[in-house]
């Protein structure tokens, strides 16, 4: 019997948007919006996080699904390791709650029994099996019969779950599919799938992959979308009041575009999706670093979905140390306490949650960091009571979505911009003023108004609709900033013009046959290398009457030269170093880019208190200075 697990009442979690803010409510009132995520639970540390303040949990992760998958044959089903999982984490923490991880990947048995649904490439490697069923031993995301067949599955657990004690225990799902369960299509190295069930979706032949345009990546990537639409229904359909929680929308991708979670404008518009999540960038998280998100929670937000940020941060208890050849371990107990600190300040002070992810194992065995824990779920109670919104008046724009749109040579080749998220994106950070993430798809003339600085990021084949809102906004003493090429592609005429650059920017940008972008190779190290085409000149600026047009190729336009231009727009810098800076209405975190004294501006007077010590800076004061380290991180409360 699971202790503390038999009451009826309906669930008191929900999502619900407040003030123009997703919010993690419960019993209709914003609740703290912190998890916490390991995989087996250990109870002892759940335990430890609970009394820190934790309230929900989440577990089990792909490896584990594969070696204990719940549908194990034809109408059968194994639904024991659930329980024996839940059946331990109730016995340890009766007044918790947990959003299980669900895959929904094909077992292998399944792909055996069905070759013709499996995802196959244009030069398809060898079968490789495994963990996880290796490269290419997994389904199509077309598969209709595999949509049917585990959707049947995926709804015996879910009634298992119904008519278990713990039922009223769990806050939602969280459906996981494709690599790592972050739904990224399989084997994203190879050609995307032209399975059968993909040739089916797509209607005609599929052309071979430097001759695919739009349609057929429309096709592609919207099959992804389709098949999270499915699962999530069908948990709605058993249960409307369980939440239901996926990976999508990462921001940064790979090298090439293949695997990238480009159909977000249709997976914004689900009903069905109530919490988005994804890990933040692991090219950025030594000391002194932005550690930002690889999702857009700005546009999130405009679709009332709750994101969450995955924090799987390594402190120095942890066993992986690289990631794609960057650092992700902190190397000591303090380094570590600091890059909690800096997961829980984005969160904060971007108004989402945050998942503590002890993918390691044994991360959080130490009293520094369940202490660290214990203050941020602290802060983040006080901060119930406090405006809970964005004060940004900065743009930025991605249209990374846009790009399977231009020549198919170029799909492949994002030279320009891999280097544009990894040398420019930075900057942002540190221009000493919050910014808002928003797809270029996604903007409108009403959402993008209060901004006075609007930035795009990676504009070079903007949709008209997207054009025609950036040029409403002209005229109208607002400041841009663009960089590499933006509005050069023409989706109607598939062609590159200067034309086409001038009328969105109002600059005569010329157009190369080539022109050289920082890559980052193999050996982890960044070069130039030619993109076709080219722009010049690298950078160009100009004064209309009503608004202001600044061009850059980049990708290294510094934050000193961006913050000038921001001041200059109007936009209140709240600090003049180039430490990585992010604020709300009631939250400010600074991240020291060197040691010393710095200081810190507000645009209004507002009592600040340091969040880490709980003691008052100062009463209704507009600046204050701090002495900091390196790689140290500020948080401050702004009453």
């Amino acid at each position: 019997m699971f202790a503390g697990c038999c009451s009826s009442v309906p669930l008191p979690f929900a999502v619900k948007v407040l003030d123009g803010v997703p919010r993690l409510c419960k019993k209709g009132m914003p609740t703290i919006p912190l998890m916490f995520w390991r995989s087996p639970l250990d109870m002892a540390e759940v335990v430890d996080v609970h009394h820190a303040g934790i309230e929900i949990f989440s577990t089990v992760r792909s490896g584990e699904y594969y070696q204990y998958p719940y549908w194990i044959g034809e109408n059968q089903y194994d639904f024991s390791r659930y329980d024996q999982l839940f059946e331990e984490f109730f016995r340890a923490n009766p007044d918790g709650y947990i959003i299980p991880r669900v895959f929904v990947c094909a077992p292998e048995w399944w792909v055996e029994a069905n070759p013709d649904e499996r995802v196959k490439f244009v030069d398809d490697p060898p079968i490789r099996k495994g963990v996880g069923g290796g490269t290419n031993f997994h389904e199509s995301f077309a598969s209709q019969k595999w949509l049917k067949e585990q959707g049947e599955a995926l709804r015996a657990l879910l009634r298992h779950f119904k008519e278990s004690p713990y039922a009223d225990r769990i806050v939602g799902i969280h459906i996981a599919g494709g690599t790592c369960g972050e739904w990224h299509y399989w084997s994203g190295g190879e050609a995307p799938d032209v399975s059968i069930p993909m040739q089916k979706r797509y209607g005609k032949p599929i052309p071979p992959p430097l001759e695919r345009r739009a349609d057929y990546y429309e096709c592609f990537y919207s099959s992804t979308v389709d098949a999270i639409d499915h699962f999530c229904r069908i948990v709605k359909s058993e249960k409307s009041d369980w939440l239901t929680m996926v990976f999508y929308g990462y921001f940064y991708g790979g090298y090439t575009n293949v695997g990238r979670h480009l159909a977000l404008q249709k997976f914004l518009n689900l009903d069905s999706v109530d919490i988005v999540s994804a890990p933040h960038v692991y090219s950025r998280r030594t000391p002194g670093e932005d550690a930002y998100f690889r999702a857009l929670p700005a546009t999130l937000a405009r679709h009332g979905k709750l994101f969450v940020d995955e924090a799987d941060d390594r402190t120095v208890l942890g066993k992986i140390a690289m990631m794609n050849g960057h650092r992700i371990k902190a190397e000591s107990i303090a380094e570590g306490v600091c890059m909690l600190r800096r997961e829980f300040g984005n969160a904060i002070t971007h108004c989402v949650g945050m998942n503590y992810m002890d993918v390691d194992g044994g991360t959080f065995y130490s009293p520094e960091y369940v202490a660290e824990i214990d203050r941020a779920v602290k802060y983040s109670r006080r901060a119930l009571e406090l405006p809970w919104h964005r004060v940004s008046e900065i743009a930025v724009i991605t249209d990374f979505a846009g790009r399977i749109h231009l020549p198919p040579e170029r799909n492949f080749d994002m030279t320009d911009e891999y280097a544009l998220r990894e040398l420019q994106f930075p900057e942002f950070c540190r221009i000493g003023a919050p910014f808002d993430l928003y797809a270029a798809d996604d903007i409108d003339a009403e959402t993008l108004k209060k901004y006075k600085m609007i930035i795009v990021l990676d504009g070079i084949a903007l949709s008209d609709g997207a054009k025609s809102v950036l040029k409403g906004l002209q005229n109208s003493d607002r400041t841009f900033v663009w960089f590499y090429g933006a509005g050069a592609f023409d989706r109607k005429s598939d062609t590159f013009s200067a034309a086409n650059i001038r009328d969105l920017t109002g600059l005569e940008i010329g157009i190369t046959p080539s022109g050289d972008m920082p890559f980052f190779t193999n050996d982890l190290t960044w070069v130039d290398r030619p993109v076709s085409p080219g722009f010049a000149p690298g950078e160009k600026m100009a004064k209309f009457p009503k608004w202001k047009s600044y061009y850059f190729n980049g990708p290294r336009v510094a934050a000193d030269k961006l913050r000038e231009i921001a001041g200059e727009a109007g936009v209140f810098i709240y600090s003049n170093k180039s430490d990585v800076l992010s604020a709300s209405a009631s939250a400010l975190m600074l991240v020291a880019n060197d040691s010393g004294k710095r200081e810190i501006k507000l645009p209004v007077a507002k009592t600040v208190v340091d969040m880490t010590t709980g003691k008052t800076v100062g009463e209704k004061i507009t600046c204050f200075e701090v002495e900091m380290k390196h790689g140290e991180v500020g948080l401050w409360e702004l009453r």
